[in-house]
C-alpha cells in the first residue's frame, strides 16, 4: 500500500474539492501532520480491505500544536478526478495500475513504464508544484450565480506545472481561458470586502490580487477570505511583482510566472490579458515614462526559458518517457544555460522547427472527448 501524492485545497471548509484551487504538493501542513495523516490513511485502506485507487480527504487546523487538529472528511475508494489529477501531477499511471492489481498483481510485479527500473511500488517523488484551477460555465449561465459551496457546479479545470507555485498558479489562470466580468475601477472598497472577498466566487482569486494591488494587508485578506496567509503572501508576490515591472524591473517579473508578452504588454500599457484582468492598464503614465519595450529585447534581460522532466522519482533514475513542463532557469544561473541533462532538463533549440498541438483547453459544456482524442492521436503520429 504506497500513497501516490498530497493535495491540498487553498479553500477552506465548505467548499466541493472540485470547486477549489488544489496544490500538491502542500505548502501549508507541518510535516508532522503530514506523516500524521498519511499514517491514518494507510489504516484505513488496510482496514477497508481496498484493492485499487482511492483517496481520503482530511480537514486539518492549525491550533497552535505541532501537529494540529484533522478530521476524515471522506474515503472514495475509486478512481475519480482527483485520481486523474494527481496522476497526471505525478506521473504515476494510477489507472493502469489499478486495473492491473484488479487482475491479481502486486505492486511489485508491475513494472514503472517512466523510468523501466523501478516497479509501481515506490512512491512518486515530485520536485516541482502542481496548481489546479476548476472552470466554470458562467458564459453559458451569465445570471446564475455562482457561490461557491459543496455542490459542484464546475465543468472542467486545468493543470499547470511550475518550478514555483507563483509560476504554477499563473499557468493555470491563464490556461483556464476565463476573464471576469468586473471592472475593477468601478468596485469601491466596501463592494470588494462584502462580494467579492467575503463570498466564495470564481472571481474571488481575481478579487485578491486586486486587494493586494490597492495595499491591502495580507493578514486582511486571509481574515476575510479564510485562505492561509502562506497563499496570501504569494499573491501579493504576483501582485507586486507586476509593480516592480512598471519600475523597469522585469526580471522578478517574469520569475513570478509572466510570459515574455505579457510583460511587454504591462510595459507598455496595453495589458488586458485574460488572466489578469485586475491589473489596471498604466498606458498615459508609460507614455510620460517614455517605455519601448520589444519582445527580443526582453528576452535579452529575463531568464530564458528551459523544459524540465516530470519522471515520477526527482530525478533518481533515468527517465524515458518524454513528459516535460516548462519553466523560466533558475534565478541564482547567471551566463548561458542548456539545462541539467543529468536532471532530466533541457533547452530547446529556438532556430529548430517545431509543432505546436493545441488542446481542447478545460472541459466546457458541449464539449465532449472527441478533442482529447484527437489531440492525443496527433501527438502519437508525430
Amino acid at each position: 500500500c504506497i500513497t501516490i501524492c498530497n493535495m491540498e485545497n487553498i479553500d477552506p471548509m465548505g467548499i466541493h474539492t472540485g470547486e477549489s484551487i488544489v496544490v500538491t504538493p502542500s505548502q501549508v501542513i507541518p510535516d508532522v501532520a503530514h506523516q500524521a495523516m498519511r499514517n491514518s490513511a494507510l489504516k484505513i485502506i488496510r482496514e477497508l480491505g481496498v484493492q485499487g485507487g482511492c483517496n481520503i480527504q482530511f480537514a486539518w487546523r492549525d491550533n497552535g500544536t505541532e501537529e494540529g487538529q484533522y478530521r476524515i472528511v471522506e474515503v472514495n475508494p475509486r478512481v475519480s478526478r482527483s485520481s486523474a489529477l494527481a496522476s497526471k501531477a505525478t506521473g504515476y499511471p494510477i489507472a493502469r495500475v489499478t486495473a492491473k492489481v484488479a487482475l491479481g498483481k502486486c505492486l511489485h510485479e508491475i513494472k514503472n513504464e517512466i523510468t523501466g527500473e523501478t516497479s509501481a511500488a515506490f512512491e512518486p517523488a515530485i520536485d516541482y508544484i502542481v496548481t489546479k484551477i476548476p472552470r466554470w460555465p458562467k458564459n453559458k449561465f451569465p445570471e446564475v450565480e455562482f457561490e461557491l459551496t459543496t455542490a459542484m457546479k464546475s465543468t472542467g479545470e486545468t493543470m499547470a506545472i511550475g518550478r514555483t507555485f507563483e509560476e504554477s498558479l499563473m499557468k493555470a489562470m491563464r490556461s483556464s481561458e476565463y476573464k471576469p466580468a468586473v471592472d475593477w475601477d468601478t468596485v469601491e472598497d466596501e463592494e470588494l470586502i462584502k462580494e467579492y472577498l467575503e463570498k466564495a466566487t470564481p472571481d474571488r482569486l481575481y478579487a485578491m490580487l486586486e486587494a493586494l494591488y490597492r495595499g491591502y494587508s495580507i493578514d486582511k485578506v486571509s481574515e476575510v477570505t479564510g485562505i492561509h496567509k502562506w497563499y496570501v503572501e504569494r499573491y501579493a508576490r504576483i501582485s507586486s511583482s507586476a509593480k516592480l515591472e512598471m519600475e523597469n524591473s522585469i526580471v522578478e517579473t517574469a520569475t513570478m510566472g509572466f510570459t515574455n508578452h505579457e510583460i511587454q504588454a504591462i510595459a507598455t500599457g496595453e495589458y488586458s490579458d485574460v488572466q489578469s484582468s485586475w491589473l489596471p492598464v498604466e498606458s498615459e503614465w508609460n507614455k510620460v515614462q517614455g517605455k519601448k519595450w520589444d519582445i527580443d529585447s526582453i528576452e535579452k534581460v529575463v531568464p530564458g526559458r528551459t523544459y524540465k522532466q516530470v519522471d515520477t522519482c526527482a530525478g533518481e533514475f533515468r527517465a524515458t518517457t518524454p513528459y516535460y513542463y516548462s519553466s523560466r532557469k533558475p534565478e541564482w544561473f547567471s551566463g548561458p544555460y542548456e539545462g541539467d541533462a543529468a536532471a532530466g532538463e533541457l533547452r530547446v533549440n529556438q532556430e529548430a522547427e517545431s509543432i505546436v498541438v493545441v488542446g481542447g483547453g478545460p472541459i466546457r459544456i458541449g464539449q465532449g472527448v472527441e478533442f482529447d482524442y484527437c489531440a492525443v492521436h496527433a501527438i502519437q503520429s508525430l
